[in-house]
């Protein structure tokens, strides 16, 4: 008999965010808990829930999110700090003139 290839794992949904969108980053150690699902917050250890991070963006009308758990809280910050800069140059390329 011919050895069988492993099972595909599960499709994962793909969330399509254009950084131009991003209306907030949230994390449990700056933002009150409440901020975040509670399947989210249910989902990760107690310990690890300092490198949550939750981004809300638009999506036509309405908002939606979607949850990061980063390795480490260094690693945190550093996608913290990227966000930040890259949301900048997004929206300053979105509303320049040259961009018209």
């Amino acid at each position: 008999a011919l050895p069988r290839a492993p099972p595909a794992p599960p499709a994962t949904p793909e969330i399509v965010c254009p950084l131009s969108t991003i209306r907030d980053v949230y994390t449990v150690t700056d933002d009150p808990e409440e901020c975040f699902p509670f399947e989210v917050l249910t989902a990760v250890k107690e310990e690890e829930r300092a490198q949550l991070v939750m981004v809300v963006f638009d999506r036509g009308s309405t908002s939606q999110s979607f949850s990061i758990l980063e390795q480490s809280r260094d690693r945190r910050d550093l996608l913290l700090e990227c966000l930040k800069v890259l949301c900048i140059k997004a929206t300053k390329a979105k509303t320049s003139p040259e961009s018209r």
